[in-house]
């Protein structure tokens, strides 16, 4: 009878524990989080978001040091921050590589000190996952890196693998969403959680939802600026109860003839936050941004505080202004610095 009780106890607390077990059961002891969810931001001491950083090693660590994250180093100094990357770390960049390596090596550090560091998937982190040899022929740059580091593949057998494969399709933070190309497809959020939970546990990488051409990480639609697709996106994320989404993925939108165009996209209450400023290079821009919110518990509100939405100190980014590979200019002082 011990035997029997012994035997059935397993499957019992699979039951009894329900999806969460199940995804580590199936993840082989890593839970698979499709989408990151934070319900109460006011943990963290800010919320800061960069994306689209694509290989450019240096200046993102000089980026990064100027928001007060992590020293010259590389040592995490940021606390109790939340730094959210919004996908398309790799490509183009001569460092993709060496740029995941750091963001892993920040992601532990982060967790030690109270902080956190979420990486979502961009459209190019997805296309490395879903297709890696074919992707690979198409960007030469990394083959390059990964052959001087005698590193022969991306596959889950390497700590890149592994991390590529842990990023969430999005962030929520709050009502603030963060999602590489600033769009959804759902008009539910638990069904959205539903469905991409799914696709992540059956690892099917290949799935529309992930690499479809008009999938939440690869659609093109604001620079078109067709205003019924543009409010379609914003009336489905109000009905998500989300009031914010930050995003890259198109260079320069709301942010190249910065004496003409605003930094933002309002519908209402709604605002959308570009911040790919061309760190790819298809940008004449080819500059950086981060966006930082001092108040984290302001994200839960229902509708977004511009008056805590800024970058640190004025003389931690004026030390860089001159740097030719760093990138914060005029726009971003008057955007981010705290009002009144």
């Amino acid at each position: 009878m011990q035997y029997k009780i012994v035997k059935i106890l397993p499957i019992l607390l699979v039951f009894l524990a329900g999806p969460q077990l199940t995804r580590l059961v199936h993840a082989k002891g890593e839970i698979v989080e499709a989408v990151v969810e934070i319900a109460k931001p006011e943990i963290y001491r800010q919320v800061v978001a960069i994306s689209d950083l694509h290989g450019r090693l240096k200046p993102t660590r000089k980026l990064i040091e100027a928001l007060g994250i992590a020293s010259t180093e590389g040592k995490w100094t940021g606390g109790k921050t939340l730094l959210v990357v919004i996908g398309d770390s790799v490509a183009k960049g001569k460092k993709s590589i060496g740029l995941l390596r750091y963001w892993m090596d920040l992601e532990a550090q982060a967790k030690a000190h109270g902080g956190r560091l979420i990486h979502t998937l961009g459209n190019h982190e997805a296309r490395l996952i879903a297709d890696p040899n074919s992707y690979l022929n198409e960007h030469p740059e990394i083959v390059r890196e990964m052959e001087k580091k005698e590193l022969k593949n991306i596959s889950t057998a390497t700590r890149e693998g592994k991390f590529l494969r842990r990023m969430p399709i999005a962030a929520r933070v709050g009502n603030v969403l963060f999602i590489h190309s600033g769009t959804v497809e759902h008009n539910n959020w638990d069904e959205l959680k539903r469905d991409y939970q799914k696709v992540f546990e059956a690892k099917n990488y290949q799935h529309d939802l992930i690499a479809g051409k008009k999938s939440v990480l690869e659609i093109k639609m604001w620079g078109d600026e067709d205003q019924k697709i543009i409010s379609k996106n914003f009336q489905r994320l109000e009905e998500m109860k989300i009031h914010t989404v930050v995003f890259g993925h198109e260079p320069g939108i709301f942010l190249d003839d910065i004496t003409k165009r605003t930094t933002a996209l309002t519908h209402g209450n709604q605002v959308a936050i570009n911040i790919d400023f061309g760190m790819g290079g298809t940008s004449p821009s080819n500059k950086a941004r981060a966006i930082v919110f001092k108040d984290p518990k302001g994200m839960t509100k229902s509708k977004l505080d511009r008056s805590h939405i800024r970058t640190t100190t004025k003389k931690a980014i004026d030390a860089y202004l001159e740097d030719p590979d760093f990138c914060m200019d005029e726009f971003l002082r008057a955007l981010f610095y705290s009002r009144g």
